[in-house]
């Protein structure tokens, strides 16, 4: 009796802590027609419900030293449901979000409001547990380098491969009081390139330096003679350098991919068909089609070969633009940036080896699908959300050889229309100066010019 007593003293003092830790609530229906916050214990971990989503939902949180465990009750819940969650953060705090997984922590992909200090992050799982890392300075040598919070890549040119080069990078975000109308949505990178070998800036700068381009393809391709990996590359190439949308690079020898043969040899007659004496495209890939490949591929990767690639990725939350930044002389200065918002990656190229880096959302710029019908045959684009006579800059997005081309349009009809999801209809006319009306769409920016 006496050891039961001391069992019930003890449990007095242990259930009001640990229950001061956890967090329960039930939401009503007429709740649930509403945007709700949740707190954890320490008011550091929050989940948010939208609106709409849920007639009856309860929400557990319990916090365990730095680890925050969530469960959802409801018998709405499905896969497809996505919960948003935010972590409150010190701005001098280099934190990332991680999640419990498969016995092991697994890093989650992290977005940042850092007017409102906040990480953010959207989870699946109906129970879980998710915790804050400190993100640690990497250091390491190789041709592409991925940062510890699987945001930031950089890609070295192969003029310096074979080279050893040391890739230092760090969170620094105490340059965060300097001034900018933009909101930045990433963490400020300091990355330093050296080697102790030789001098990383003047290889970048020296044109002398020979450039050697292996041939992309070398075997002939066709109905007879379709190498799973040769076809494979030939398709990528198609999606990559011509951008062919509509193809999918999986090795079969089909349609889709004799057609693309057949478009891009009639695209280059006078260098493929002609010296045959032909006027329209065969569908097999021999000597002056390879040729024709080969080159546009060595153009491409020689524009390529003296610039540092930097990619950073984000958490789409709206369709404003976003471009990467670098600090000079306190001032935060624009590289050129390609956003492409099917890949929520945003890519730079620079030959600076010592800089501070991050992503800034634009003004006036937006991301998004472009399609393209056929009416007036000029310069203009249907719009749902400009007044016709605004003036617009279009540039393609896409990972090709049209990436950059910019057309400047006049908006003279509305659409397209909400469901499909697109943000703007070209002209064919239009159209066609920037993409290939082949692949039907493509990953645009949209600036405004005048209103």
């Amino acid at each position: 009796m006496q050891y039961i007593k001391y069992l019930v003293i003890i449990s007095l003092f242990i259930i009001p802590l640990n229950s001061a830790k956890a967090i329960s609530r039930s939401f009503s229906s007429s709740e649930l027609k509403s945007y709700q916050i949740i707190e954890s214990s320490d008011n550091k971990f929050r989940i948010i419900i939208k609106e709409n989503e849920f007639n009856d939902l309860k929400v557990h949180i319990f916090k365990s030293d730095d680890v925050y465990q969530y469960y959802f009750i409801s018998p709405e819940i499905t896969d497809n449901n996505k919960f948003n969650i935010s972590f409150k953060i010190d701005l001098n705090e280099n934190k990332q979000i991680y999640e419990w997984q498969d016995n092991k922590w697994q890093y989650v992909p992290t977005s940042y409001d850092f007017e409102n200090q906040l990480l953010l992050a959207s989870l699946s799982n109906r129970k879980g547990k998710v915790k804050l890392f400190e993100i640690t300075n990497l250091e390491t040598t190789g041709q592409n380098v991925i940062f510890n919070d699987q945001q930031l890549e950089i890609e070295l040119p192969k003029i310096i491969d074979g080279n050893k080069v040391t890739t230092n990078i760090e969170v620094n975000n105490n340059n965060n009081n300097i001034i900018s109308e933009l909101k930045r949505i990433s963490p400020i990178y300091k990355i330093n390139l050296y080697s102790n070998n030789f001098n990383i800036e003047d290889n970048l700068s020296n044109t002398d330096i020979p450039f050697i381009c292996e041939p992309y393809l070398t075997n002939h391709l066709d109905e007879y003679n379709k190498n799973y990996n040769e076809v494979v590359k030939l398709q990528s190439f198609f999606k990559k350098y011509e951008g062919y949308n509509y193809l999918i690079p999986d090795g079969q020898f089909d349609s889709y991919t004799i057609k693309a043969i057949n478009q891009f040899q009639e695209k280059y007659t006078s260098e493929i068909l002609e010296p045959w004496g032909l006027k329209l495209g065969t569908g097999n890939v021999y000597s002056t089609t390879l040729k024709k490949i080969n080159q546009i591929y060595c153009e491409v990767e020689k524009e390529k070969n003296s610039f540092i690639k930097l990619k950073l990725k984000y958490i789409e939350n709206n369709n404003l633009a976003k471009s990467i930044y670098y600090l000079k002389d306190n001032i935060w200065q624009q590289l050129i940036s390609y956003d492409n918002h099917e890949t929520n990656t945003v890519t730079a190229l620079t030959k600076e080896t010592n800089l501070e880096i991050a992503l800034f959302e634009e003004l006036n710029s937006w991301v998004g699908e472009a399609s393209w019908y056929a009416w007036k045959l000029g310069n203009y684009a249907a719009s749902r959300d400009f007044p016709k006579g605004t003036m617009l800059k279009v540039t393609n997005m896409s990972n090709s050889s049209n990436q950059g081309k910019s057309v400047i349009i006049t908006v003279n009809d509305y659409g397209p229309e909400l469901w499909t999801g697109r943000i703007i209809d070209l002209d064919k006319v239009a159209y066609q100066q920037i993409g290939n009306l082949s692949g039907g769409v493509m990953p645009v920016k949209v600036e405004l010019i005048k209103e």
